[in-house]
């Protein structure tokens, strides 16, 4: 709804429209202000007004550019698949991972990405053992639609050719995305010009529960001396989606030297019997099922509304800042600050 039609609502409903510019000059100030005090009010998801999405293309055998054939290594009854050389576009796992990966004319789902040449799928590889398989095909056919554009935009189209087909199943234009899925309509997969919106289930996403803290001592870390820090972190999964945040918790970091020097936080991840959070070691021959935190990442965060001299929260509400530098310890013993 755009200004002229918020203005002509007002008036509708007071049952009062001069055609006078002060009054319209005013009743615009007023809307204007309105608009900014609900706009300032928190942070609304419908605040991005702009979204602009990146379309991928199935990824094959043959690396374009190079002229190399990537061949992929797959044991009948094994999750693991690996390639010959680098998939350069698996280097943004959380982009592929619950998309689908065909290979012997069968789709699976990437459950995880390890590495540029190394994927782990939802389930057992069902076909022949092969070292040198280039049927495979990494396709990407779900995207994540912002939470305000399934009832405010229309992604797609339904103007499939109407001959010889009566409403619901003809075209259809200018119908909500929301509103074909509760009808139940048919998505038009093959007819010409033809998309659809396809409602996928919702992503579960274990919480992260509490962690530890202890200071990493001067010269560890960029962080400042003798200031306080508050916590926490989640897990991440399928499409870069986050799980509920865990348990926050306040260090103060220690400074001995004049002028203290910047410090690290050593943080370990647990669960809350104070078990470390961390997947088994995949084994490729007996693991057939999915583990406890496989295809999960962690991610920490510090809350930048915080007083970093009193240790105390700002008024407001906390403002969760990402920690993007750091490095990582072995699974037995703590963590240090790091995203992985």
């Amino acid at each position: 709804m755009n200004l002229t039609e918020l203005r002509n609502r007002v008036k509708t409903i007071t049952d009062y429209s001069p055609d006078l510019v002060v009054y319209n000059e005013q009743m615009d100030m007023l809307i204007n202000d309105a608009y900014n005090a609900l706009w300032t009010e928190k942070q609304w998801t419908f605040s991005m007004k702009t979204m602009f999405l990146d379309i991928w293309p199935d990824i094959v055998p043959t690396q374009i550019g190079s002229g190399t054939v990537v061949q992929a290594t797959v044991t009948n009854n094994s999750r693991s698949v690996t390639f010959s050389a680098p998939v350069h576009a698996l280097d943004l796992p959380y982009i592929w991972e619950a998309q689908p990966f065909e290979i012997d004319g069968r789709d699976y789902t990437i459950l995880k990405v390890v590495n540029s040449q190394e994927i782990h799928l939802d389930v057992p590889f069902r076909g022949t053992t092969s070292t040198t398989n280039i049927t495979w095909k990494i396709k990407h056919r779900f995207y994540e639609l912002p939470k305000d554009a399934i009832e405010l935009l229309y992604l797609g189209h339904r103007d499939t050719p109407a001959v010889g087909k009566l409403p619901p199943y003809g075209a259809v234009r200018g119908l909500l995305c929301r509103r074909d899925e509760d009808w139940g309509l048919r998505e038009d997969l093959t007819a010409f010009y033809s998309e659809c919106y396809i409602p996928v289930g919702t992503a579960n996403i274990p919480p992260a529960e509490t962690l530890g803290l202890q200071n990493g001592g001067p010269g560890s870390g960029t962080f400042g001396a003798g200031e306080s820090f508050e916590i926490c972190w989640a897990f991440e999964g399928e499409g870069g989606k986050l799980g509920p945040l865990s348990e926050p918790k306040i260090i103060k970091t220690t400074g001995v030297l004049i002028p203290p020097a910047p410090t690290g936080i050593i943080v370990s991840f647990l669960t809350f019997d104070n078990q470390p959070v961390a997947a088994p070691a995949f084994t490729p021959a007996t693991d057939q099922i999915v583990n406890q935190f496989e295809g999960v990442r962690k991610r920490l965060f510090w809350n930048q509304n915080f007083n970093r001299g009193t240790g105390v929260r700002l008024a407001g509400l906390p403002v969760c800042r990402e920690v993007t530098l750091g490095t990582t310890a072995p699974v037995t013993a703590v963590h240090g600050m790091s995203t992985h």
